[in-house]
């Protein structure tokens, strides 16, 4: 890939929540402060799709998992964000949604980007997961 010093290429950035949350609206912004940030159309694609289960979710467990792939052919000097939103999924008649029962719980299992600039192939990540601490009504 040629490339030049203005832009990186070929830009794929992957992160994985639990497949009991369902990603809602998305949108793009600038990721310029202050909140709520400048929106901005969107760039590239996004897919999400479940993708198996995931080996070693803390705690020695596996579980079902939602990859998001944001692909970018090019993009030149700025700073671009995808936010969206996640919200838990309705579940069958007599069973419980997810992260309703105290305890700990895995919802991001760290994002990687990979990109090329001056046709060198970088890899940053995989980002720290996040954790959420579900506690009972009498904690």
């Amino acid at each position: 890939m040629p490339g030049s010093a203005t832009t990186i290429e070929s830009i794929v950035v992957k992160d994985k929540i639990p497949a009991e949350l369902v990603v809602g609206a998305m949108w793009f912004t600038d990721g310029q402060p202050p909140p709520p940030y400048n929106p901005i159309p969107p760039v590239g694609t996004v897919t999400v799709e479940n993708v198996g289960l995931a080996i070693g979710c803390g705690k020695g467990k596996t579980r079902s998992v939602t990859e998001i792939t944001w692909a970018i052919d090019q993009l030149g000097l700025g700073n671009y964000v995808l936010h969206f939103y996640v919200h838990t999924k309705g579940n069958p008649a007599g069973k419980k949604p997810g992260f309703t029962s105290p305890g700990d719980y895995l919802i991001n299992y760290g994002a990687t980007m990979t990109y090329y600039y001056m046709g060198t192939k970088y890899t940053i990540g995989p980002t720290p997961e996040e954790w959420i601490t579900v506690v009972g009504v009498d904690d």
